[in-house]
């Protein structure tokens, strides 16, 4: 599992709790950018190492995709939601129990490839 805050609790909760912020800030209809934007971003960041480490953006998207259904109307503050999803087990904290994503897996290998030709 990572440290000080990279692919371990403290990341599962800030990816969630952020997310759950955009929404609440901007309505449920911003969904569909945030989860785009978002995504991109976390496909960049893992593509600019050699080799790529696609399970990390694994991990960071899937805790984004649980933010984003945070309800906006709801009483409860994206804070509140993001601990009760941690402390629920419902977060991801380790890459090795992210969801494989195709599309993520597809460009890293794309990126091994060209990392391994220089």
């Amino acid at each position: 599992q990572g440290t000080r805050g990279t692919d371990d609790e403290r990341d599962a909760f800030r990816h969630t709790y952020v997310a759950a912020l955009l929404v609440q800030e901007y309505g449920a209809k911003s969904r569909w950018f945030f989860e785009m934007a978002g995504n991109q971003l976390e496909l960049d960041t893992s593509l600019k190492h050699c080799p790529p480490n696609p399970r990390s953006s694994e991990l960071d998207i899937t805790n984004n995709q649980s933010g984003l259904a945070y309800d906006p109307t709801s009483a409860e503050r994206p804070a509140d939601y993001a601990h009760r999803l941690l402390k629920a087990g419902l977060l991801i904290t380790s890459p090795q129990d992210a969801p494989t994503i195709g599309w993520v897996q597809d460009a890293a290998k794309a990126t091994a490839q060209k990392c391994a030709a220089r």
